[in-house]
C-alpha cells in the first residue's frame, strides 16, 4: 500500500510524519472512515487484511 505523503529522509520530523499518517489510517479503517482513507491513500492502491480481506482503489 501507498500512502501519499512524500517522506524521503528518515529523520525524527519524518518519523513522526510517518507515524501521523499511519495513526489516521489505522483509526480511519477500525472506524471505517472511509473520506478519512480517500485522503490518505493514492488511486491505486491495493491492501489486504485478514480482518477486512483484499481491497483495490480508493
Amino acid at each position: 500500500m501507498f500512502i501519499t505523503h512524500n517522506v524521503v529522509n528518515y529523520t525524527s520530523i519524518n518519523r513522526a510524519t510517518i507515524s501521523e499518517v499511519f495513526s489516521k489510517f489505522s483509526k480511519a479503517l477500525e472506524e471505517g472512515n472511509t473520506l478519512t482513507l480517500r485522503e490518505l491513500l493514492l488511486p491505486n492502491a491495493k491492501a489486504s487484511f485478514s480482518m477486512y480481506g483484499e481491497f483495490e482503489g480508493v
